[in-house]
């Protein structure tokens, strides 16, 4: 019975987060888009000077993807004078053709070209990014919510390590200094397009370490891991999003005392199952919605977004091939200095697990848990193959965190081990 009750209240919750997001979507698209095509004008330098993927140092993998950027911004300042609610959820863009590069499109659109654009729609996600953009546009150009996008996003990774030492894990600390070199931040500052799964994972971080001890074990860690997919389905319009819940779950085992593997597979299946569910059901529910308003059916394009990118054939037209694939974002993800402190941290702590092997199954819930991404990778190889070197491969954020995990949770346990043993 109070699985059917937590059931209920999770599709109660989804039908209400479905209304709120419309709702707020609905209002900031009143805002006066003057402004905003004001400051995109000053914005077309920087498309000009960097092009569509710019790459910030030669020696990490750091490509900046203007290309989706440039497809939200024209969203943002669109002028069309459709009605408000078809452009709340058709998401309707100015572009030269669909086959010109959306950086080009911008560049043109606001340099006042005489080219003639045709309204293109980008309605299977719902874009609630543009929640932020929008206002953000109507007061500052692209290059300074650039810079005010990476002053935010150090201030998220403070507020976390605060009240990660204020709760007393200070052990957790390094590996999320080892995290963050990892993603990296400057990139994920500089595209728009890679910023919302950063805040959604890292507020829900924060969010877990505060509210851990009073909602372990309820059905309230359930709706969080939901939340989770809800908030990742609304702002991320599919680029690393597996992670909003791989990073999470490896914090939850952390600081959980689950007894037995058998119980931590049980937590980590219940809690996919709730991110799974919020994923798809605030995705699913924009077609519900859009049928609804409009006179629109994205159906069809929304099944055939999923044939192609569950599909085995490239971007580019070639067959894919799943070892070729994994390796590709792997060799993405290692393109990185950081990696070498997280080898060095890894030894380290193994050779704290060595001298004192307690050998406590539950630990290796984190040797699981770092294989979902290539589970996710498997399923949508299209996508992953197609766009691994711009961001895809951030999904072994997963595979390196959980590995930072088990160390430092086996290594801890071992030490803990080993001053009760010289205490007897």
């Amino acid at each position: 019975m109070k699985k059917i009750v937590t059931f209920i209240k999770m599709i109660l919750i989804l039908l209400g987060c479905t209304c709120l997001g419309t709702l707020m979507l609905f209002l900031v698209y009143l805002l006066p888009v003057d402004s905003m095509n004001g400051h995109l004008k000053e914005s077309v330098s920087i498309f000009e000077f960097e092009g569509t993927y710019p790459e910030l140092v030669s020696w990490c993998t750091s490509s900046l993807d203007n290309w989706t950027d440039a497809i939200m911004l024209l969203s943002a300042a669109y002028t069309g004078d459709d009605a408000t609610i078809d452009k709340v959820l058709m998401v309707y863009t100015e572009r030269l053709a669909l086959e010109k590069e959306p950086t080009e499109s911008l560049i043109n659109r606001y340099k006042e070209s005489a080219n003639e654009f045709i309204v293109n729609q980008y309605s299977r996600y719902w874009h609630g990014y543009l929640l932020f953009l929008k206002p953000l546009l109507s007061i500052m150009s692209y290059g300074e919510i650039r810079v005010l996008n990476l002053y935010l996003q150090l201030t998220v990774i403070f507020v976390l390590l605060f009240v990660i030492c204020q709760k007393g894990y200070n052990n957790y600390v390094f590996p999320i200094f080892l995290l963050m070199g990892m993603l990296p931040i400057l990139p994920t500052a500089y595209s728009m397009q890679y910023s919302s799964v950063f805040y959604i994972f890292m507020v829900g971080l924060i969010i877990l370490f505060l509210k851990f001890s009073k909602w372990h074990n309820t059905d309230k860690m359930v709706m969080y891991f939901m939340m989770l997919g809800v908030s990742t389905s609304y702002f991320d319009i599919l680029t690393y999003p597996l992670v909003t819940f791989g990073i999470p779950i490896c914090i939850y085992f952390c600081i959980s005392e689950n007894t037995n593997f058998s119980e931590s597979i049980k937590y980590l299946l219940l809690y996919g199952f709730a991110w799974g569910m919020g994923y798809g059901g605030m995705w699913g529910s924009k077609w519900i919605v859009v049928s609804i308003f409009t006179n629109q059916n994205i159906a069809l394009d929304v099944l055939g977004a999923i044939k192609t990118r569950t599909s085995m054939t490239a971007g580019w037209g070639d067959e894919i091939n799943i070892l070729e694939m994994l390796f590709c974002n792997f060799k993405a993800f290692t393109r990185n200095p950081f990696i070498i402190f997280v080898i060095m941290f890894c030894i380290h702590k193994i050779n704290q697990i060595v001298k004192f092997s307690n050998g406590k199954k539950e630990y290796m819930i984190f040797i699981v848990i770092s294989f979902l991404p290539v589970l996710w990778y498997i399923a949508i190889p299209n996508h992953s193959m197609t766009h691994w070197w711009l961001f895809t491969y951030k999904e072994l954020l997963i595979t390196a965190f959980a590995i930072l995990c088990f160390c430092t949770k086996m290594a801890d346990g071992n030490l803990k081990l080993a001053d009760n043993r010289n205490t007897l």
